[in-house]
């Protein structure tokens, strides 16, 4: 018999607080107000339930991701410079300055992006995928070598080339 253990990552405090505010500003123009139900709805079910062998990624609909699937899996910082109100809503969302985003490529080069920085232990998360798929190569990306193509490094990969 084995047992299968699955682990929740919800959204954190600011994440869930600033799609509940755009929520708000959404439905004030009337124009986008059909819209407002996205960020309202992912509010409440945003979480990344991860298990043994795959992450289940629930928002408005759930993927599951099988990391048996994975062909290639990148690790990608972005640094966050905005101003105004929708700078302080990112900087909610992400819990800082800079967004932390897992690039994941699987069957048929389908490739899926998870904003890991909006999650409760999101590092906690990443370690563990990361150690699930030790076999794959896993640069770390700054956004300016993400952009030009350049290979990115890692000094836990012994994979990664500068």
């Amino acid at each position: 018999m084995s047992t299968r253990s699955t682990d929740c990552y919800p959204l954190h405090h600011g994440a869930r607080t600033s799609y509940r505010f755009l929520a708000v500003l959404l439905l004030l123009t009337v124009i986008f107000s059909p819209f407002f139900f996205w960020p309202l709805i992912l509010s409440f079910r945003g979480r990344i339930e991860y298990e043994n062998d795959k992450i289940r990624i629930v928002g408005l609909r759930t993927r599951t991701l099988r990391f048996s699937e994975w062909t290639s899996l990148a690790i990608v910082h972005f640094p966050v410079q905005s101003r105004g109100l929708g700078g302080l809503l990112l900087n909610l969302q992400i819990a800082g300055s800079q967004a932390l985003h897992l690039m994941i490529r699987g069957p048929e080069s389908k490739t899926s992006s998870i904003y890991l920085s909006s999650y409760e232990r999101h590092e906690e998360l990443l370690k563990r995928i990361r150690e699930q798929n030790s076999h794959l190569e896993c640069p770390l990306f700054d956004a300016d070598t993400y952009r030009t193509g350049r290979k990115g490094t890692d000094e836990n990969n012994p994979h990664a080339s500068a």
